[in-house]
């Protein structure tokens, strides 16, 4: 599943980025039984830098501070900027390691070189 198309889905998105990674997770582990996390990195420059050079839209990083941070009033929008989402993918693939889901998920194995694969084998 992609988790880009997920993420715009979503109606009702949780105040928090803790809470979107959560619901996030729950939505990605009700219909699965392997999650295979995969993000690539998005370099500059690139195509998509000039279109939105173009149009006049200007990137601003942001750091996602952890899980309490609010999220950006304009969730579906922000994830059209390639570091919010780096920041937003790299922020879910951390969340998803810790204690708190382990109920439901089990991490097997975590990948690390120039670019990065998490997989989490659901728990029934």
């Amino acid at each position: 599943m992609d988790a880009t198309f997920l993420i715009k889905s979503l109606s009702d998105f949780p105040a928090t980025c803790g809470g979107v990674a959560e619901v996030l997770l729950s939505k990605l582990c009700a219909h699965a039984r392997c999650v295979d996390f995969v993000y690539d990195t998005y370099t500059s420059p690139s195509i998509k830098d000039n279109e939105r050079h173009m149009r006049g839209a200007n990137e601003v990083n942001i750091v996602i501070a952890g899980p309490e941070h609010k999220r950006q009033k304009h969730f579906s929008q922000a994830l059209s900027s390639g570091l919010f989402k780096t920041s937003l993918l790299k922020f879910l693939a951390a969340e998803w390691e810790k204690d708190t889901y382990k109920e439901m998920l089990e991490v097997m194995k975590s990948i690390s070189h120039k670019k990065k694969c998490y997989k989490f084998e659901i728990k029934r």
